[in-house]
C-alpha cells in the first residue's frame, strides 16, 4: 500500500505535469516564446510531420515560425492523461488548435485536431519535457481559390 505522503507527492507531480501542457499551450495563444522554452529541457526533442527539432532553443524557433504568422491562435487542451514511473512521465493530450488568419491574408479560420505526445523528466526546477510528438489527427483548412 502506498503511504499518503507519497500519494500526495503523486498528486503534485500528476497536477504539475498538467499545468505544462497548459503553459505550453498558453505560451503559443499569448505568444509568450520566451516563457515556452522553459517547459523543455535544455536537449529536448519535438517531433511533427515537418521533421525533428533538437534543442530548447529550436523547438521555440519553431513555434515562433507556425504562430506568428497568424493574427491569433487558440489551442484547446482535453483527455489529458498520465503516466508516471518516478522521475519520468509519459503525457498524451488531445489538442484542438485554431488559426485565427490576419487581415492582410483573409480567409477562414484553419482547425487543427491533433495528439500531444509528452515524455518528461523530473529534475532540480520540477517537471519539463524532453520528447514532444505532435501527431496530427484531422485538419479543416478554408478552400483554396481555384
Amino acid at each position: 500500500m502506498t503511504s499518503k505522503p507519497r500519494c500526495i507527492e503523486d498528486l503534485f507531480d500528476r497536477a504539475e505535469l498538467h499545468d505544462l501542457v497548459t503553459v505550453l499551450t498558453g505560451c503559443l495563444d499569448t505568444r509568450d516564446f520566451d516563457g515556452l522554452s522553459g517547459v523543455y529541457t535544455p536537449d529536448a526533442t519535438l517531433e511533427t510531420p515537418a521533421g525533428v527539432s533538437t534543442g530548447a532553443a529550436a523547438i521555440v524557433d519553431v513555434a515562433r515560425s507556425n504562430h506568428e504568422i497568424y493574427a491569433a491562435t487558440q489551442h484547446f487542451v482535453s483527455g489529458v492523461a498520465i503516466t508516471q514511473n518516478g522521475s519520468q512521465a509519459t503525457v498524451t493530450a488531445d489538442v484542438l488548435a485554431v488559426f485565427v488568419p490576419t487581415q492582410s491574408q483573409p480567409g477562414e479560420h484553419r482547425m487543427l485536431g491533433s495528439r500531444y505526445t509528452f515524455q518528461a523528466r523530473k529534475g532540480r526546477a520540477g517537471w519539463r519535457f524532453q520528447q514532444h510528438v505532435i501527431t496530427p489527427i484531422w485538419a479543416h483548412s478554408p478552400p483554396t481559390d481555384q
